[in-house]
C-alpha cells in the first residue's frame, strides 16, 4: 500500500488496545466508549489483546486502519 500523502510505501502492521479500538467523534473517559456515534474496530475478548491489521507511513506519521477485517491474529 502507498501513502495516499505522499504516495512512499507504507509499512504494514496492527494497532492494539486492552479493551478494544473504537472510532469516535470525540474523546471519551470511558474504556470502552458508550456513545451514539461510536463504531467499534476490533472485538472485545478476555484471553487475547484486541489487534487490527494497518499501514503506517513514517515520512507523513498516518497510520491507515484497515477496518473490516475486524479481529487479526498473528
Amino acid at each position: 500500500m502507498r501513502c495516499p500523502y505522499c504516495k512512499d510505501p507504507m509499512e504494514e502492521g496492527c494497532v492494539q488496545g486492552p479493551r478494544g479500538i473504537y472510532w469516535s467523534e470525540k474523546p471519551s473517559k470511558f474504556i470502552p466508549p458508550y456513545k451514539k456515534n461510536t463504531m467499534p474496530l476490533s472485538e472485545e475478548t478476555f484471553l487475547t489483546i484486541p489487534t487490527i491489521r494497518a499501514h503506517r507511513c513514517q515520512k507523513c506519521e498516518i497510520i491507515i486502519l484497515c477496518s473490516k477485517e475486524k479481529q487479526v491474529y498473528w
